[in-house]
């Protein structure tokens, strides 16, 4: 054994010679030239991988935080947004971490629709896009803002309904893209639809929280003709916002329709103390 190892240990020492020898034997030029090759490679590749793993990182990172610390702040969209897509531009390694994180507050941070917010919406479902074919939150988030693009373009109502039926097989017990589905089929008109996925979101904790919502519900019932419950989802709306004008004009109408003048009486007469040039077109109303 011990003159194998010997014998091992002598052909390693020999192979090792024999690659010194053939370095040495390679001329000084070509020596030099490839010392050459390898420093102009480091000049060119260290920097951009401290450009793309160090500084890139750090400079995205701060607009991302700016991003944060603006939902934090209840910003709108629009100063929200930029340092959103200074950050993804920036094409980091956290790209997909900084998506995560800003998404869906950006999204929330759309309080209504505007047509100049098409191209950033669309920016943004791009982005979500990327990773989301296994996960349920971001197709509920891509539905989110289909339906934003849907008021005025319905094809994208069609693209949501997609997205919702794909988070529900993903997660089949949450609640947020029923409540995604409920919006879709209100915005198409398929208020019977609608009814069932929020039925369904409410079953498993979708509580709406935002006047806009309850006006939305109350909405949908009375297309359905069911009164008391549009009346109970439009008196939670007013008591989020007690001045909006709308509000009480729905109520006066569905509890007209329901056949409760007396209440209808109320609430025209707070209409007329907040605006009585609407008096006149409130009496007509209720002689009907």
């Amino acid at each position: 054994i011990k003159r194998t190892l010997v014998v091992s240990n002598l052909n390693q020492q020999s192979v090792r010679n024999d690659n010194f020898n053939t370095f040495r034997n390679i001329p000084n030029s070509t020596r030099e030239v490839f010392g050459m090759v390898c420093i102009c490679l480091s000049l060119v590749f260290v920097p951009i991988v401290m450009y793309k793993g160090v500084i890139n990182p750090f400079f995205a990172g701060q607009d991302a935080g700016i991003a944060s610390a603006a939902i934090g702040r209840a910003q709108p969209f629009e100063v929200i947004f930029p340092f959103f897509k200074r950050a993804i531009e920036k094409d980091s390694v956290y790209a997909f971490a900084i998506t995560d994180a800003i998404a869906p507050g950006l999204i929330d941070s759309v309080k209504e629709y505007k047509p100049e917010q098409w191209d950033f919406l669309i920016f943004l479902k791009k982005n979500v896009e990327q990773g989301s074919a296994y996960d349920w939150h971001r197709q509920t988030l891509m539905a989110r803002i289909e339906n934003m693009l849907c008021r005025e373009d319905k094809e994208h109502c069609l693209q949501a309904l997609e997205y919702e039926r794909r988070a529900i097989e993903l997660a089949p017990t949450r609640f947020q893209p029923y409540g995604e589905q409920y919006i879709t089929n209100s915005l198409l008109g398929r208020y019977e639809d609608a009814r069932q996925s929020l039925e369904r979101a409410l079953l498993l904790g979708y509580a709406p929280s935002t006047a806009n919502l309850f006006i939305s519900i109350g909405f949908m019932y009375a297309q359905l003709k069911e009164y008391e419950n549009a009346r109970a989802y439009y008196e939670k709306a007013g008591a989020l916002e007690p001045e909006n004008i709308d509000i009480l004009k729905s109520l006066v109408i569905v509890s007209a329709e329901m056949g409760d003048m007396a209440h209808a009486r109320e609430r025209a007469d707070e209409i007329i103390k907040k605006d009585p040039s609407l008096e006149a077109s409130l009496e007509e109303f209720l002689k009907r």
